[in-house]
């Protein structure tokens, strides 16, 4: 396994994590070769410790050959550390109460802290609103993909003061 580090500065909104793990590689390890072109990401996976809790691997199959692998160590982000607590303030709270959907929330999460919080990395459902959090509702769980390259971890979100 190899670490690289991805460059946090550009972890934004409409960001493709694909681009920006490439270029992590292409900067650590020109040598190998390795590009979106000739490459595809066959697995990703957490891989956090108690020393290194925020350490995942992504495994690289280059030209389609299944036998040439590459196992890369980067860190991702817990979606807990990364949004303030209060997520909203209360003009964007009136905001946020008005989405109907998962994935409103996340789309609107992602533009207020300019991150690039998908479907395809964040879970959320809609169902879990009025029920998530103890007595006090609605309240809405956060909970990044297994798989996602940036994020890891869960948060639940408030929508009430």
């Amino acid at each position: 396994m190899q670490r690289i580090e991805l460059d946090e500065t550009k972890i934004i909104r409409g960001a493709n994590p694909l681009t920006i793990f490439h270029a992590a590689v292409t900067k650590a390890y020109p040598a190998l070769g390795i590009t979106a072109a000739n490459s595809t990401v066959k697995l990703i996976q957490g891989v956090g410790n108690p020393d290194a809790p925020d350490d995942c691997v992504t495994v690289v199959v280059k030209n389609n050959a299944p036998m040439v692998e590459y196992e890369f160590v980067h860190k991702r982000q817990n979606i807990d550390f990364v949004l303030k607590k209060p997520v909203f303030t209360a003009a964007q709270l009136a905001v946020a109460k008005t989405k109907t959907s998962a994935d409103e929330l996340i789309d609107y999460i992602a533009s207020i802290y300019n991150k690039p919080f998908t479907k395809d990395s964040i879970w959320g459902d809609v169902s879990a609103i009025p029920t998530t959090g103890g007595t006090v509702t609605p309240n809405w769980r956060m909970k990044a993909m297994w798989n996602s390259m940036f994020w890891y971890g869960e948060r639940v979100v408030w929508l009430h003061a």
